[in-house]
């Protein structure tokens, strides 16, 4: 009988056992991500990420043994990939094109799941403020070399890192000002079109001015007081609680402003029935009688915080002066955007991404509302003789700029940094006005 000449199938090679501990890493890495893009963090849990990623839970224990562990680990991986990405967009970039592709650069990162995931844990993770800590950690630590890439390439064109960091933290802020406006509050009366063009126009112009030797940087201006908001929400006008109907307003009040607090300190995550009625003094059939469910409790927070904004934005706008509006608008973006509230505001936005009933409510909330105040300082800049299209193009530009600077702080405070920011943003935009 002659051999066989069939030759036989190569052995398939064994996975180390490294191999197998990174793929159920990786698996669990990403199905974390996943989850926390559909339900927010507020519905993430770990035994969801293990089921997804079809590992056991001995298997995910073994790998990352609680929440903090595991979400840490899937923003840091995602970080580690962004930082040789803007290394090596900056290292390409022509001078005459750098402003326009570190734009580019940071509306992938602004769109990308890194964003979103490392957003949502920022601003509701308060009831884990250790887990908060962290993201805030890694985010702090990875933006410093990312930012340093493109900050070393613009200032490369002929002008000092000071001016270099300036002008790049001025357009990233413009960027995820319009990016929070519209994935997160829904774009609610604002215009859209044009508005990246025309900040990277005045940016690409002012750098060009730069190399030809035009003055330094201009002096910060003073930081407004802003309004705060103390231990609770301020409520507009006396109440008189005499009589049935004071003493329901008083309840009333009684609970938003517990409300309110829970969710500043500990975040939507955290907002407990009981932790209201405990800390409100109110009892549990009076806060059902008031509010039936913990959406319409959250949404009546979020109206009265909005409604106390815009009255105050109103007040604003009647007593400003033509000369003084491009200040008075920065002044009333950071009394909005830099206190406590926006924060919580933000906390129940994302949250009702998630709550088909909490954003029901908000919609009917929003449908009933009159226009924002953004619109409204718009209007009071054509009063003052500036053509409609640009109106609207310079207050979005100093709108979003002072939230996107608030939306930064959450990560890491840089006062200085971001008071020259705020003059060089005023500079241009009344250089625009002029013009």
């Amino acid at each position: 009988m002659l051999p066989s000449t069939k030759k036989s199938s190569p052995r398939k090679r064994r996975r180390t056992q490294e191999e197998r501990r990174s793929e159920t890493s990786g698996k669990l890495l990403k199905a974390t991500v996943d989850l926390l893009l559909e339900n927010g963090y507020s519905r993430f849990r770990i035994a969801d990420a293990a089921a997804r990623a079809k590992v056991s839970r001995g298997g995910q224990t073994h790998h990352f043994s609680t929440k903090k562990e595991l979400i840490e680990a899937a923003i840091e991986r995602l970080f580690e990939s962004e930082v040789g990405q803007a290394e090596f967009d900056a290292a390409k970039t022509a001078d005459e094109d750098v402003i326009d592709q570190a734009a580019r650069h940071a509306q992938d990162f602004l769109t990308s799941k890194l964003y979103t995931v490392s957003l949502n844990m920022l601003v509701s993770a308060g009831e884990e403020e250790h887990l908060a800590d962290g993201v805030r950690e890694i985010s702090a630590n990875s933006r410093v070399p990312i930012e340093e890439a493109w900050v070393h390439r613009i200032a490369q064109s002929g002008i000092s890192r000071q001016e270099a960091a300036a002008i790049l933290v001025l357009l990233w802020s413009i960027q995820r000002g319009y990016v929070v406006g519209r994935k997160i509050e829904g774009g609610r009366g604002k215009k859209n079109a044009g508005e990246l063009e025309f900040a990277v126009g005045l940016l690409t112009g002012y750098l060009k001015s730069k190399r030809l030797g035009s003055p330094a940087l201009p002096s910060s201006p003073p930081s407004p007081p802003g309004s705060k908001l103390g231990n609770g929400i301020p409520v507009e006008g006396a109440v008189d609680h005499k009589g049935q109907q004071g003493r329901s307003a008083s309840t009333r009040d009684q609970i938003l402003d517990t409300t309110y607090q829970i969710m500043r300190d500990l975040g939507h995550a955290g907002l407990r029935s009981a932790k209201v009625i405990d800390q409100s003094g109110v009892s549990r059939g009076g806060l059902l009688h008031h509010y039936p469910t913990k959406d319409l409790l959250v949404a009546a927070v979020y109206e009265r915080i909005v409604d106390r904004i815009e009255q105050d934005s109103l007040r604003r706008i009647g007593a400003t002066k033509d000369a003084d509006i491009l200040s008075a608008i920065v002044e009333d973006a950071q009394a909005r955007f830099f206190d406590d509230s926006y924060k919580v505001t933000l906390d129940i936005l994302i949250a009702s991404g998630k709550d088909e009933a909490l954003a029901k409510v908000r919609n009917a909330l929003e449908e009933r509302s009159s226009p924002g105040a953004q619109n409204q300082w718009a209007s009071r800049l054509m009063e003052s003789g500036v053509e409609a299209g640009k109106a609207y193009q310079i207050t979005s530009f100093l709108w979003n700029m002072v939230k996107g600077i608030a939306v930064r702080n959450l990560v890491q405070k840089q006062g200085d940094l971001s008071e020259q920011v705020i003059a060089l943003g005023l500079e241009l935009a009344g250089q625009a006005a002029r013009s």
